[in-house]
């Protein structure tokens, strides 16, 4: 019976755990796809099944956890080798003469400890304030830029404006360096959420202190999956040629790109003029779907 009861322990916890992967991906699949939709204009007309949001928040996670794993791989070797100079130094006779220091300041921090702490957490309230001004309100340049598909070359200062250049031009270097800043915010964000609790856990207003590093952290974490959804979604759709008797069609000059196609309707963009067409499905006598290509920047063919 004992047994019985471990693996139905083990099952209740990897069924949980399974539901909460599942939730992560499916609610940042979800933010992806929106961001994304708003940069081309045309969030309002598509819906997504869970299983296509849950497969965009699973590429995401996967795409973080590379970008992660190269960030932390230069500070892990960073810190072996501070590790292990560290180690040869005190092999060298140097721990004698650190060992006075070391006590000296470890009775300067017993006997200084609360003003220590408050030192402490006002540099790191100073480092959140800037980070919030410098980079974190960063993010709300990528959300700015809208309606690509209709209008690709709106005159707009600032980030935002710089963004949509960097857009249409495929400038992936930019956009890519752009994402990377960004995460490396969330990062920042974090270490300092981390810092903060360190510093006052033995306070009784703890929560309090720590509620302005927890939401600058938790902002970044939601706007990062909509930052990417625009800087490193591509616009990429297929082309598609349609033989059909509609009038909706017969002005069409340049080459159509397929949005989406459901069980009544194709969702076609025209280059040339820059407008999105539905066409009933009952309409179509068929259709050629082509190569998907990049709708803007060196990838795109697009005027």
């Amino acid at each position: 019976m004992n047994v019985f009861k471990e693996i139905t322990a083990v099952l209740g916890w990897l069924s949980g755990s399974l539901a909460g992967i599942a939730a992560v991906f499916f609610a940042c699949g979800y933010l992806i796809k929106r961001a994304h939709l708003n940069l081309l204009g045309i969030s309002a007309l598509f819906s997504f099944t869970e299983e296509q949001y849950m497969q965009e928040g699973a590429r995401f996670v996967a795409e973080m956890a590379d970008l992660l794993a190269r960030i932390a791989l230069p500070l892990l070797m960073l810190a072996i080798m501070v590790v292990a100079a560290g180690f040869l130094l005190l092999r060298t006779g140097l721990r004698r003469r650190l060992d006075p220091v070391k006590e000296r300041l470890t009775r300067f921090i017993e006997c200084r400890g609360p003003e220590c702490r408050s030192a402490g957490y006002g540099l790191l309230l100073v480092l959140l304030v800037l980070l919030i001004d410098r980079e974190i309100s960063l993010f709300g340049a990528p959300l700015a830029v809208s309606d690509l598909l209709f209008a690709p070359s709106v005159a707009a200062g600032g980030d935002a404006g710089r963004i949509r250049e960097w857009l249409v031009a495929g400038d992936r270097t930019s956009l890519d360096n752009l994402y990377f800043n960004l995460t490396l915010s969330v990062i920042k964000a974090g270490v300092l959420l981390l810092l903060a609790w360190r510093v006052v856990e033995q306070w009784r207003l703890r929560i309090l202190l720590t509620a302005p590093f927890a939401l600058a952290f938790l902002l970044s974490v939601l706007l990062l999956p909509m930052s990417y959804g625009v800087l490193k979604r591509p616009a990429r759709f297929p082309r598609i040629t349609v033989d059909s008797e509609s009038g909706m069609l017969a002005s069409v000059r340049g080459e159509l790109y397929l949005l989406d196609k459901t069980g009544e309707e194709f969702v076609l963009w025209e280059a040339a003029t820059r407008r999105v067409l539905w066409v009933p499905r009952d309409e179509v006598k068929s259709a050629e779907i082509g190569q998907a290509r990049f709708l803007f920047g060196n990838g795109g063919k697009t005027p």
